[in-house]
């Protein structure tokens, strides 16, 4: 349907200045001051409307409205890289279907200009489509589309993405202006994100009398993801300033402000992460002026919540639904790695971990399966290259991974060209025994400063272990991926690399000490994001556990290695990021019994604050955290995956096995999703474990 719409923008002549747009990363975004424009179209029938069919699209971004009522807010991102100037090749319109009972649709949209957050992609042009199916309570239907007919203005009062002057006069509405197309439209491929009003602890009504400044604090229970809403009754002038902040008052920023002099009906534009905000009230006027009916609007994509984890431990249990809600904050049109940072999909190291909460504790794959596809097109465009060397290896992992919790094999063959050009890029800097030793770098492995490199971006001595075992386990698991769609002479390739790497690895080992070190120490080209290489080895939890996890240290000596780390004060430990692998590791040497609840009782920390998962533990000299980021919400998958001992053998649940483990607990109940239904475990010391698989599930129960 959307392809018979008109593309259709600001009038040229009313508007030349406000046309052309660019990418967050480009040379030339600072130039740009982010406006917003106002499209609208009115239609009026003699016979009742029963419901309108919406596809929508727009450059950068649109909100919806259909008769006054707020919709949604689109298109779904592309995605991208950081630090990557170019636009994506493919863009995406958003459906809605909207229930009407009278004669009139008339569709309002407000449209962003430029992009705000890294995640705002555009082709470099503003624009705006939209095509409607109304239905008719008689049955019959009629199409309508965007065109000349519709008209458009700038609105005035938005001078940027969080100021706003009421007092502006409001333009003229001119006829909307025909586009040459340069967007190649697709469907989204998932669902549109959805609202909660979330009513925030303070007062309900704030009344600022004539010349008066007044504050006023509003906590809410949690971190949320969304824009703010209130009304404003005035008959003077007034100012108004919103700053929000995650935990408390000494991080908190300036948001919001407005200039007006009349009543006021607000809803903000850019998505926010707030756990808490103070609206300031400057009333200028001679009559009182009053605020009311403040909430916030929670913004995520639609949770299932099908997977839930109660055990006997308050603090364990607070840490998981910490989790669940980090990762419900994080997902929108892709997985955020936080709504305060909104950076794009080459985040690949947190959205792995997202992925794997969100099959026990949600359900629904579609978002990560569409995340998946978005950074193969990505990697297509830019031939393989990733700006965080890890996380595109780590990428091929989330494939498998998503590939076995869903048994889509329809998507290896999707992104198969992808993940060639990604691993041969990496074949390039490979040396003669199969390790990557001249890599474009060694980032990223944690947010830590050790000797005042930062391991975001850290010298080969500091990153090269690291990266080779990403590298073998991306090897194998594309060696698995090629095997599940029968391509056995690509599948024989990717494990004689594998094995390659894996012999050649022994070269990190430090006998004497029983550990990996971190790195080659000899001389390696220095860039902007690749120091140069120190004469100096360093010892870490993050190369030892890796070597533990992927097998790549001899299964005799895992155990020590994990105990070594886990006891050794000198190595360069983790913040929450890395310590998904580090319990991994633990899992792999049969350790969780003696470490693992332990390891993860240090997320009390976090449920000391409450509102939502802080990135880092300890203090990083180069960074300044959030308190809103799903890469710290492991525990959400450890407790239910470790104490179920859930292993996948078939894809798509076809087949799995249990084992079961309380590690110490009292008890705990599990519910696991799963293409075939819920599968639901209740422990108790000292008593049968109670199981029960929904049909078509293969399984079979492990002492």
């Amino acid at each position: 349907m959307i392809k018979n719409a008109k593309w259709i923008w600001l009038n040229k002549r009313a508007y030349p200045n406000v046309q052309k747009t660019t990418t967050w990363f480009s040379a030339e975004h600072k130039q740009y001051i982010c406006r917003f424009a106002e499209i609208e179209k009115e239609f009026v029938f003699d016979k009742k409307i029963a419901k309108v069919v919406i596809e929508i699209s727009a450059d950068v971004k649109y909100f919806l409205y259909v008769n006054g009522q707020y919709v949604g807010v689109g298109p779904v991102t592309p995605g991208g890289d950081y630090n990557c100037p170019l636009s994506m090749p493919q863009q995406y319109y958003n459906t809605y279907e909207r229930a009407l009972d009278e004669n009139r649709v008339h569709i309002r949209a407000i449209v962003q200009t430029v992009p705000i957050v890294q995640c705002d992609m555009t082709q470099g042009q503003n624009g705006f489509v939209c095509a409607c199916k109304i239905v008719f309570t008689d049955g019959t239907s009629q199409r309508v589309y965007s065109d000349e007919t519709w008209r458009c203005r700038l609105l005035s009062a938005a001078t940027r993405g969080g100021e706003f002057d009421f007092t502006q006069k409001e333009d003229e509405w001119n006829s909307a202006e025909i586009l040459s197309s340069v967007w190649d439209l697709y469907p989204s491929e998932i669902e549109n994100t959805i609202e909660e009003r979330i009513l925030p602890k303070g007062k309900k009504t704030l009344i600022v009398k004539a010349g008066k400044t007044q504050t006023a604090r509003y906590e809410l229970d949690k971190i949320y993801s969304g824009y703010y809403a209130f009304e404003v009754q005035a008959e003077g002038l007034y100012e108004l300033n919103i700053y929000d902040y995650e935990k408390n008052e000494t991080q908190r920023e300036r948001r919001i402000a407005i200039k007006g002099d009349n009543n006021l009906a607000f809803r903000s534009l850019v998505l926010s992460s707030a756990g808490g905000f103070d609206i300031e009230i400057k009333n200028c006027g001679q009559t009182d002026v009053k605020i009311e009916n403040i909430v916030f609007l929670f913004q995520h994509y639609p949770c299932l919540s099908l997977g839930n984890f109660v055990c006997n431990d308050e603090t364990l249990n607070k840490v998981y639904q910490m989790g669940k809600h980090a990762l419900k904050i994080c997902r929108q049109s892709i997985e955020l790695d936080s709504p305060k940072h909104q950076e794009n999909l080459q985040c690949a190291g947190d959205y792995h971990i997202a992925s794997l909460m969100n099959y026990y504790a949600d359900g629904d794959t579609r978002l990560t399966r569409f995340d998946i596809v978005r950074i193969a097109r990505y990697l297509e465009l830019s031939d393989g290259y990733m700006f965080h060397t890890t996380y595109g290896l780590i990428w091929v992992q989330m494939i498998y991974q998503y590939y076995m919790h869903s048994g889509d094999k329809d998507v290896i063959s999707i992104v198969k060209p992808a993940l060639e050009q990604l691993l041969n890029r990496h074949l390039k800097t490979v040396n003669r025994q199969g390790l990557i030793d001249k890599a474009q770098n060694y980032m990223f492995v944690d947010w830590i400063d050790v000797d005042g490199y930062s391991m975001h971006h850290p010298p080969k001595a500091l990153g090269q272990t690291v990266l080779n075992a990403f590298y073998y386990a991306a090897l194998q698991s594309a060696a698995k991926l090629y095997g599940a769609i029968g391509e056995t002479d690509l599948q024989s390739v990717y494990n004689r690399r594998a094995d390659e790497v894996k012999h050649a690895f022994e070269c990190f080992f430090d006998k004497e000490r029983g550990l990996c070190f971190d790195g080659l120490t000899d001389t390696d080209e220095e860039t902007d994001w690749k120091p140069k290489n120190p004469q100096k080895r360093y010892y870490s939890w993050h190369s030892n556990m890796l070597a533990v996890l992927y097998d790549l240290a001899p299964k005799e000596r895992q155990k020590f290695i994990v105990e070594k780390v886990l006891n050794d004060e000198t190595l360069i430990a983790p913040q929450p990021y890395f310590m998904h692998f580090v319990l991994d590791g633990i899992y792999k040497a049969d350790l969780f019994d003696a470490y693992g609840l332990s390891q993860l009782r240090r997320w009390n920390y976090m449920t000391e604050f409450g509102k939502g998962l802080v990135e880092g533990w300890f203090d990083c000299e180069t960074y300044r955290y959030d308190y809103s980021h799903v890469w710290a919400g492991t525990p959400t998958y450890q407790l239910p995956h470790k104490l179920s001992g859930l292993k996948i053998i078939k894809a798509g649940f076809e087949e799995i096995s249990l084992k079961p483990n309380l590690f110490g607990l009292e008890w705990a109940n599990i519910r696991i999703p799963s293409p075939k239904g819920v599968i639901v475990i209740n422990l108790k010391q000292g008593q049968t474990p109670c199981i029960r698989v929904p049909d078509g599930i293969k399984y079979t129960i492990e002492e």
